[in-house]
């Protein structure tokens, strides 16, 4: 049995993680290893996600406006260093918003 929260993990956060990558890049001229740094991530993951060689599923979330606030709020928690339990609070929040609209239905 997969749970509902392995398949955001698995499905959607690495789209949300692009995301947040191309918008701490481009819109906080931020380098790919301050943003790797910030994310918990390695440069080279940073690189992928830029890229989009991972989180493939970036188009159907960037058509949600709703998704795309709970994500905006997330770049501004992660550029402001924010603790990590805020930080998790908002992947949650993007977990169970994704869950009740039905993303994967």
């Amino acid at each position: 049995m997969t749970l509902p929260c392995e398949k955001v993990s698995r499905e959607v956060f690495p789209a949300v993680r692009a995301i947040v990558t191309k918008k701490l890049l481009q819109e906080y001229n931020l380098t790919q290893t301050a943003v790797a740094k910030l994310m918990g991530l390695s440069q080279p993951a940073i690189s992928l996600y830029y890229r989009n060689s991972r989180g493939i599923k970036t188009k159907s979330l960037e058509n949600n406006s709703q998704i795309m606030i709970l994500i905006d709020n997330l770049v501004q928690n992660i550029k402001e260093n924010k603790k990590e339990e805020k930080i998790q609070e908002c992947y949650c929040q993007i977990c169970k918003y994704v869950r009740k609209i039905g993303f994967f239905n």
